[in-house]
């Protein structure tokens, strides 16, 4: 390993493949970052085998206290090419904090604490020259989708837009294998004031026979979803979770660190799509109900199949999540 001081004695550390990548004379010009953080506590523990054998509780206690002044670990440095031909180094960047510790930060309104550790994995990135750096996962609401960050000049993006056509297609697809019109179907989005279901919504719902948009009791969230509902045909505003039972096609979108829809919460035969991160279903629901079509959205296969050895994440070899990709395979 060799490690390389900058910016108020924070150590970057490159491994000894990184670094020759990173110099290699022939590797592409174009370089992008992507912010990360650990799903849970269980992917850092696979990432620090002494504390393996801690429950995921205690895990998550014993990071808590630690999260904010851990520095950001570059992961891999991979050269992903498009369809086109373009090709790029890509530098997954891992913030050391799970996605509990980011949702108690903005919801207690300590939403600081978050931003400084994502300052720190920007200007990583601007370290390693990378052109675009991209938010994923809570490092885009914890920043106001990049807002709250100085990104030296660097293109910023969340890819929510790339998820939100992920999502979409994968439904369209399963609708169109079923022999399935959406004129003749409900739609029920959970997590509809968020930035994705209400971009989904506004996309879906002219399609729809009907559209349900569930959302928290929080009162807030409540208005967002009536402003959203006020501008579309055929909506209705729900905040209790068994209106999802009423949905032919149910699209999960929302920011919850537990599992809260399980096999009861479901139609007969209904499509599922959960583009939530982590997952919202309950991991049981696939083998109680054999008759739902569950689709994982915001995943993708990279055209080749690279892998980006990103240890303990939850991706099979050769795919990522689409925040990522949109920007690997579509921008030339």
């Amino acid at each position: 390993m060799s490690a390389v001081t900058y910016n108020d004695g924070q150590v970057i550390v490159l491994s000894r493949q990184q670094q020759q990548q990173q110099q290699n004379p022939d590797s592409p010009p174009r370089r992008i970052a992507w912010l990360c953080h650990a799903v849970d506590a269980r992917h850092l523990a696979a990432l620090d085998p002494s504390v393996a054998h801690l429950t995921n509780e205690a895990l998550e206690e014993y990071f808590e206290p630690r999260g904010g002044f851990a520095n950001p670990a570059v992961m891999s440095c991979v050269e992903v090419q498009s369809r086109t031909g373009a090709k790029t180094l890509l530098y997954p960047i891992l913030l050391p904090v799970t996605s509990q510790w980011m949702k108690r930060r903005i919801e207690s309104r300590r939403r600081q604490e978050c931003q400084v550790l994502i300052q720190k994995g920007v200007e990583l990135a601007r370290y390693l020259d990378c052109g675009v750096v991209a938010l994923g996962q809570y490092t885009s609401i914890a920043t106001r989708n990049g807002r709250s960050i100085d990104s030296y000049g660097m293109g910023v993006t969340t890819g929510n837009r790339y998820a939100v056509a992920l999502a979409i297609q994968g439904i369209n697809r399963a609708l169109h294998e079923r022999v399935l019109t959406t004129q003749n179907q409900t739609l029920v989005i959970v997590g509809a004031a968020g930035n994705i279901g209400r971009a989904c919504a506004e996309i879906l719902t002219p399609q729809y026979r009907q559209t349900i948009l569930l959302g928290s009791r929080k009162s807030a969230s409540r208005q967002r979803l009536q402003e959203i509902a006020a501008a579309l045909p055929r909506v209705e505003v729900a905040v209790e979770t068994d209106a999802i039972a009423r949905g032919d096609v149910v699209l999960v979108s929302t920011n919850s660190v537990t599992t809260p829809l399980n096999a009861s919460h479901f139609k007969a035969e209904a499509i599922v799509c959960d583009v939530s991160v982590p997952a919202n279903l309950d991991l049981r629901v696939a083998t109680l109900r054999p008759d739902l079509e569950i689709l994982t959205g915001g995943i993708v296969r990279l055209p080749f199949g690279e892998e980006l050895h990103i240890k303990g994440f939850p991706l099979p070899t050769g795919y990522t999540f689409g925040c990522k990709h949109s920007l690997i395979c579509f921008r030339t």
